[in-house]
């Protein structure tokens, strides 16, 4: 299936959102077969300690947002 971004820094967010800093997109989950599973593979795919993949009602959230290691 073809990957759709719909939002980047664009599109209306929470005020705390980390679209308005360049740090999250948003991807079209309606055309993906399974969306559970584009979900997985992006969580196995991108470092865990430095990314979140949300799967919302109508799209899939990817942001940027490292952890800091626990001392």
């Amino acid at each position: 299936a073809e990957v759709v971004v719909t939002s980047m820094l664009e599109g209306r967010h929470s005020p705390t959102s980390l679209h308005y800093s360049g740090q999250a997109v948003d991807i079209r989950r309606w055309n993906l077969r399974d969306p559970e599973a584009a979900v997985q593979a992006l969580r196995e795919a991108l470092p865990a300690n430095q990314y979140d993949v949300i799967l919302e009602k109508d799209h899939i959230h990817v942001e940027w947002q490292p952890k800091r290691p626990v001392a």
